[in-house]
């Protein structure tokens, strides 16, 4: 009958598996060849036949690993050289083009459907490039998650402009894809929200507010979805595993190497968070992550404020006693710099004008005004 075996490690772990006995016998004999007795010995060699059992799966995981950075490598030389090839004859192109004019001619006429074409070979070398960029940023960023290089350093972001930031490097390929690309940081579905706020206001009894104090652990989301072919249920299991596609036609389709959504894994692991995807075969796939975050405050997100005009004569709050508020906040250092306010009022009486100043506001312009005036000020 098979029995388990285990045993504590040092570390506090844990190691499990299948109890080995080894049997040896050892007769005695008489002279004449008859057995009088025999020695038995039995040993646990358990933790033997784990070790060695340990040594095999290891040594099939560094051949795994060997013949999977060989394709990665096959791959990798493949994919650089077709952008290399398309950046050499594209620079080619122009400079034979620009070889066939006369430079010492001052008023030389290019053609139009000859600039055309320098503008594409300008663009699909700069295309190539950015490619390739890609490429060797996720070769490096591998390298360091390897050697435990790469180290997390908090910074103050605006996630908004941050994410646009991201974007704005697909432009070229979203336009000529024409995908409609769209950033949602609230809900799109105005019904649905009312209905939310609606059911809300119904079930809400008394009256409750919770506020987010500055340094307050958060988390972010970020959600990505897409109408592509989906995923079946094999192909979501192999999706985050290092040098893996979901199947081989993927790299000859899409190209890549099997590293992008590893390191997306392994640096949302770092910051504390966790990354999946949900997907619909025929349908399109949602990948979604959260990381960390500390709260800052009273940052407006997203938005960098040149200049505040403030109207003087607002529901809820006057403009005076908004611009008290921000200053004082200012003075106790929950909003870093001095956010410049000029006030928009159609008073223009001069003690009405001194008393806007003397509330904290750097500057008054009358109603009409133009924006030259407000460069002036």
């Amino acid at each position: 009958m098979a029995q388990e075996w285990s045993k504590d490690l040092v570390d506090g772990g844990k190691v499990e598996g299948n109890a080995w006995l080894l049997a040896a016998a050892y007769p005695e004999f008489t002279t004449d060849g008859a057995v009088i007795s025999t020695l038995g010995c039995i040993t646990d060699i358990s933790g033997q036949k784990w070790m060695e059992g340990f040594q095999k799966r290891k040594m099939l995981e560094a051949v795994e690993l060997k013949r999977q950075q060989e394709n990665f490598i096959d791959m990798k030389s493949h994919e650089m050289r077709n952008p290399l090839s398309a950046i050499v004859q594209c620079a080619d192109w122009i400079g034979n083009s620009l070889a066939k004019f006369d430079c010492g001619d001052n008023n030389i006429v290019i053609p139009r459907e000859v600039i055309d074409g320098y503008a594409d070979a300008t663009e699909t070398i700069v295309l190539c490039a950015q490619y390739q960029k890609r490429i060797i940023d996720d070769v490096l960023t591998l390298s360091k998650l390897d050697s435990d290089l790469l180290i997390i350093t908090p910074n103050e972001v605006q996630p908004i402009l941050a994410i646009r930031g991201s974007l704005k490097m697909f432009d070229f390929e979203i336009q000529n894809k024409e995908i409609d690309l769209r950033i949602q940081s609230r809900p799109s579905s105005s019904s649905s929200l009312i209905n939310l706020v609606t059911n809300a206001i119904k079930s809400t009894v008394s009256e409750s507010r919770r506020e987010i104090g500055s340094r307050e652990l958060i988390y972010l989301q970020i959600e990505v979805q897409d109408s592509g072919p989906g995923l079946d249920e094999q192909e979501k299991n192999l999706l985050f595993k290092r040098f893996s596609q979901t199947s081989p036609r993927t790299h000859v389709n899409y190209g890549g190497s099997g590293l992008g959504l590893f390191i997306c894994r392994r640096l949302t692991e770092l910051q504390g968070g966790q990354i999946g995807v949900t997907s619909t075969v025929g349908v399109g796939s949602k990948f979604a992550f959260y990381i960390r975050a500390l709260w800052r405050g009273l940052e407006v997100d997203g938005i960098h404020l040149s200049v505040v005009l403030m109207d003087l004569e607002m529901p809820v709050m006057d403009g005076l006693t908004c611009v008290k508020m921000i200053r004082q906040l200012q003075d106790e250092g929950k909003l870093v710099g001095h956010v410049p306010m000029i006030a928009v009022t159609a008073n223009a009486r001069s003690e009405q004008i001194s008393s806007a100043r003397e509330c904290g506001m750097d500057s008054v312009v009358t109603k009409p005004f133009r924006i030259p005036e407000l460069e002036g000020d």
